[in-house]
């Protein structure tokens, strides 16, 4: 049986779909009707053909055109234009206009079905990295994830700055049932387990365990002590460990955190604590998604040094060990014996998946390369193609079609909007958030008027 691109096909499970692209060895992406978001790759020998092939049929003609449906409910879809007019990221429907990353997120739902582990996305400015983050968060979030958003930058949330990193890690992290981010709401989860609140508990930490005991046994303003510590606020720990003391904690204090560039360790055990305890939450575990990694080339030499010590830590701890190019027993402990005595891991299986995002510039690759030389890590993204415009202007119309009931989007409509969005592409303006945004502007003007 011979298969083309666009033809349509089905299998004894997962249905009808689209072949998407043709594969080595007999075999072929195919994009199914039930789950648009999800790419898998096929031997023919496991579909048959419907009722055209290479878009052709003997008794019924040329195959009709096939129209993207999207998942979304009429509000969902509206809710999800209007975030891209605003410019921001919309709660629910980014894969419903991502075109031609079937194969890339298919590589992603592969290590969220893993539950650990890491992937580089590489690209080039406008080749759709942050997209990608974007539908990325969202399938994280639908598979039962909680995540984390992180967007670098030199002098805000520079890597160099561990504690700074955290505490926005802290800040952002969120599961798909939670209306504001936030570590809190996950926390008091575990509010009543022995395992998390006693300072002998099986999942105890000597960081997050004591914000547990506040919650139960303090008022809000002790409560206000130890919430702030556990999100790397700048607070004493010795006027923490005075509160403690007030409430009858029977452990051990906190340790001071301090946002020196050496302290790398402490907050990736820190991290891998909040993803274990994400998980006796409810959910799989934390995705962090960091964005604009690149940036760290802006950095003086020292403190690119020490944001690439701090990037070591995290692939140590997501990464297999036979992959890493260094030993991770070689990074930096920390100053004092407390924090040199803390595992680089809060537990030896600790469900935490990272995502970083960035361009490859020429530093940049070879000091990756200090992290590993596996090429099992990374994914490659090419440009959008002006090829593509089309099926992402239908993926947009039939997102603007569901939210304005009764409004329909002409053919003539759809054939302006993408020689527009290709003319912008051709003068530069290559960014596949451009290319959305412009497509919902000139839809609202043709319904407008």
């Amino acid at each position: 049986m011979g298969l083309d691109k666009g033809d349509r096909v089905r299998h004894p499970t997962f249905g009808t779909g689209v072949v998407r692209r043709k594969l080595v060895l007999q075999s072929v992406v195919v994009q199914f009707d039930g789950t648009p978001h999800l790419a898998r790759t096929l031997r023919l020998s496991e579909l048959e053909p419907t009722e055209a092939v290479n878009g052709r049929n003997a008794e019924h003609g040329p195959a009709p055109r096939t129209e993207y449906r999207p998942r979304l409910e009429r509000d969902e879809a509206w809710q999800t234009l209007e975030a891209l007019r605003l410019g921001v990221v919309p709660a629910r429907g980014v894969r419903d206009y991502t075109v031609a990353r079937e194969e890339e997120l298919a590589n992603v739902a592969a290590l969220l079905a893993e539950g650990a582990g890491c992937r580089v996305l590489w690209g080039d400015y406008g080749a759709g990295k942050t997209h990608l983050l974007d539908a990325a968060e969202q399938l994280a979030l639908e598979q039962g994830f909680a995540t984390a958003r992180i967007t670098l930058d030199p002098r805000e949330n520079a890597l160099h700055h561990p504690l700074r990193l955290y505490r926005h890690v802290a800040d952002s992290v969120r599961s798909a049932e939670q209306v504001a981010p936030g570590f809190e709401a996950l926390f008091e989860r575990l509010g009543e387990s022995p395992d998390h609140y006693r300072p002998d508990g099986a999942r105890a930490s000597r960081f997050f365990s004591p914000y547990l005991h506040a919650l139960r046994h303090g008022d809000a303003e002790q409560i206000g002590w130890l919430r702030d510590y556990a999100r790397g606020d700048n607070v004493g720990a010795v006027e923490v460990n005075q509160v403690l003391a007030r409430l009858r904690w029977s452990g051990l204090g906190v340790l001071r955190m301090s946002d020196y560039r050496t302290y790398g360790r402490m907050y990736v055990h820190l991290v891998g604590t909040l993803a274990c305890w994400c998980a006796d939450a409810g959910t799989r575990g934390l995705v962090l998604l960091f964005d604009e990694v690149e940036r760290v080339d802006a950095l003086a030499m020292d403190d690119r040094q020490y944001a690439f010590e701090v990037l070591r830590h995290y692939a140590a701890v997501t990464m297999d060990a036979a992959d890493l190019a260094f030993d991770p027993e070689s990074l930096y402990k920390g100053g004092h014996e407390v924090h040199r005595a803390l595992p680089l891991r809060f537990k030896e299986s600790q469900p935490l998946v990272t995502l970083f995002a960035l361009t490859p510039l020429e530093e940049i690759r070879r000091q990756f390369e200090s992290l590993t030389s596996s090429p099992a890590y990374d994914l490659r993204l090419a440009p959008l193609r002006p090829a593509l415009l089309a099926e992402l202007v239908e993926r947009i119309a039939a997102l603007y079609e569901r939210a304005y009931a009764g409004h329909s989007v002409s053919a003539a409509v759809r054939g302006s909007v993408c020689r527009r969005i290709a003319e912008d592409h051709e003068g530069g303006h290559d960014s596949f958030r451009d290319a959305v945004r412009s497509t919902v502007f000139q839809l609202d003007a043709d319904r407008l008027g």
